[in-house]
């Protein structure tokens, strides 16, 4: 009877233990994920950690560590994994894998010249010339979306009547091919509670002046993951069963 019980239990465990991977959306690039500095010096290493000419220690490290200059809008006052080369040079080309999850997107910050014309959105990378805008220019933080990508997708940043700046950035106009436009971080890597940061630099690379490699404080953005209602409910069913097995065990 107990052997009866036991292959119940890992009958009903079957399923929940795929739920991880339903959950899972990941980085496909060459890159890595890679400690946030010890101390953010603004001296361009990693490639995100530069001078602002928004005021002294105001690039996207200083915002999400909640050290440094002043913001107008509240720090998570996190020190997250940053994805990139060990070296702190930039994946200049990745994108992001998920099998199928709606994603909340929360604007948490604009310090831009070009914030009411910015758009921020995603693309699948089969059909990259499809633009799929998530904020607008006038919409202004805090404020939040959701969206439901493809299998594989990557971000953009349009600028009206200006270019258009992608993750993979072969993608990008000619003189900003193998330039970076995007940093990403990672506040949570759990499958089951998947959070990222994503700073975005508007500014052309010869148009940057002191910030070298840019601030990336234009445009960030919270990216999280909603799983699916069916992996919720199968979630639920099983631990329900588990549950009315143990007890009945007890009775």
């Amino acid at each position: 009877m107990r052997r009866t019980h036991a292959l119940f239990i890992v009958w009903l465990l079957l399923p929940l233990a795929a739920i991880p991977h339903a959950l899972a959306m990941t980085i496909v690039g060459t890159g890595a994920w890679q400690p946030f500095p010890t101390v953010l010096n603004q001296d361009g290493t990693p490639y995100w950690d530069n001078r602002s000419m928004d005021g002294w220690q105001r690039n996207v490290g200083y915002f999400l560590s909640g050290t440094g200059g002043s913001f107008s809008h509240a720090s998570p006052g996190i020190k997250p994994s940053w994805w990139g080369n060990a070296n702190g040079s930039a994946d200049v080309s990745f994108y992001f894998t998920t099998p199928s999850l709606a994603l909340t997107a929360s604007l948490k910050l604009e310090v831009a010249g070009l914030r009411d014309r910015n758009e921020f959105g995603w693309y699948s990378v089969g059909s990259p010339s499809i633009l799929h805008p998530i904020f607008h220019g006038p919409d202004n933080a805090p404020a939040a979306a959701w969206f439901r990508p493809s299998g594989d997708f990557g971000f953009y940043l349009r600028v009206q009547d200006g270019p258009t700046f992608y993750t993979q950035s072969a993608l990008n106009p000619i003189g900003e091919r193998g330039t970076q436009h995007f940093a990403v971080f990672a506040e949570s890597l759990r499958p089951a509670a998947q959070v990222y940061w994503i700073g975005v630099e508007d500014l052309k690379a010869a148009a940057r002046g002191i910030e070298g490699q840019g601030d990336f404080n234009d445009l960030v953005v919270r990216l999280s993951a909603v799983p699916e209602p069916a992996t919720l409910f199968l979630l639920g069913v099983g631990l329900i069963l588990i549950g009315a097995l143990a007890y009945r065990r007890k009775k």
